[in-house]
Parts: structure tokens; sequence; C-alpha cells
């Protein structure tokens, strides 16, 4: 009985050794080329990794590159608007603005017209050369709109700031309206100037410094002796509040 017993566990356990046997031959079958097509993508991706670091390191040196040229494209295109304004300021040193001129008074010879005016309104000993004169270039105003402004171009450059000097000492009039007389400034100049009336207000306050916009957008500060000149409004509000409001 007993020996039958050990026999049948006998043929149990070589029964079980068997499929599993079985089991494992059919896993081992099917997992080797499952990791044998593993092998070969982790090998290919491997390889496509490598050409991604390659092309990635490329690319960085390529940004570097261009990030250089860039920064110096912008400085140069810097120093070129630079360049633009003022040759653009210097195209216009010898141009004058008159404002509130009534609108047609100058009938169809404008040149004609402003250097009479000038020479009346203020007393010159003879009328200054005036190389052209127009209104400036937008819609003609209706009735009771302010007049567009005249842009004058004076011949001579001595003679363009001695109309600046009388008109800044003179009542300006023409048919009972009155008018002024400014230098003409492009756009981005006169943004430039535009940025140091803060500081200009604040220099008021102080009899004793004597200050002055010159061209094209630089401000001059004479104080205690010293003279300083200034191109950015950051840079005289900051030597104001160092040297000039604790004195």
């Amino acid at each position: 009985m007993k020996t039958k017993m050990v026999a049948t566990i006998e043929a149990r356990i070589q029964e079980v050794s068997d499929t599993l046997k079985a089991d494992l031959t059919i896993l081992r079958n099917e997992t080797v080329p499952a990791i044998t097509l593993l092998k070969t993508t982790t090998a290919s991706h491997t390889t496509t990794i490598a050409a991604l670091e390659t092309s990635a390191t490329n690319v960085s040196d390529l940004t570097t590159s261009l990030e250089a040229e860039v920064k110096r494209l912008a400085a140069d295109l810097k120093k070129v608007k630079e360049s633009c304004v003022s040759l653009e300021g210097f195209s216009r040193r010898n141009n004058l603005r008159l404002v509130s001129v009534p609108e047609s008074a100058e009938m169809h010879r404008a040149t004609d017209f402003v250097s009479g005016l000038l020479k009346d309104v203020l007393a010159l000993d003879e009328k200054p050369l005036i190389d052209r004169a127009h209104r400036s270039l937008r819609p003609k105003p209706r009735d009771g709109e302010r007049p567009r402004e005249i842009i004058l171009r004076v011949h001579f450059f001595h003679e363009k700031m001695e109309i600046l000097r009388r008109a800044r000492n003179t009542t300006l009039s023409f048919q009972g309206q009155s008018f002024s007389i400014y230098q003409d400034y492009s756009p981005t100049v006169s943004k430039q100037r535009a940025a140091f009336n803060t500081a200009k207000l604040v220099l008021r306050d102080h009899p004793s410094v004597k200050y002055g916009l010159r061209f094209q957008a630089r401000l001059w500060i004479s104080h205690e002796g010293k003279d300083y000149t200034f191109e950015s409004p950051d840079e005289v509000m900051a030597h104001i509040q160092r040297h000039i409001k604790k004195s």
C-alpha cells in the first residue's frame, strides 16, 4: 500500500515537472524573440538618441552663434538709428516753425510772405533769405480750427539764430493774432528733448544753477564753476539729487 502511494506521488510529481518544463519551454520560445526585438529596438533608440544629442549640441552652438550675431546686429542697428536721427537733425538745423499764423495768409508766395513777416515783426534790418516755406503736411483746417504750422528753412544759420534770439524777447502778432517761432525738430528729437522737462522744472527752483538744452537733446548745467552735459534724463536727476539739492 505504501509503495503504491509513493509511486502515485512520484508519478504526479513527474507529471507536474513535465508540465512545468513544457510551459517554461513555451515561455522561453515566446520570450526570447521579444527580448531580441527589445534589444534591437533599444539599440536603435540608443543610436537615435545619440544622433539627437549631436543635433541638439549643434543647434545649441548655432543658437549661441546667432545670439552673438543678433546682439552685434542690434548694436549696429542702434548706431544706424542714432546716425539717422543725427543726420535728420542736422538737416533741420536751419529750419523754423511758425505756430498760429492765420491759414492762407501767405497766399501763393510762402517764402516772400515769411521773409517779410519776420522782418516786420522782429524789426530786422533786412529780409532774411528763406530757401523754402510751406504749411505742415496735414489736411487744411476748417474755419475756427487751429491753423497749420509754417515750416521754413533759413538760408544762413546766423540769421536763423538771430530770428530765434529776437523772437524770445518780442511779442509776435500778425493781423491781431499772436503766433510763436520755434526751432524745427524731428519727432524723435522732440521726444528726447521733452524727456528733460521734469529736470528743467526742478532746476528752476535753483537760481544759482544755469542750464539749457543743446542741440540735439543734451542738457547743459553750470553749477559752482563746473559745467556738465547730460544725454539721459535719469543721469540729470541723479546729479541734481547728489550735487544740487544738497548744496
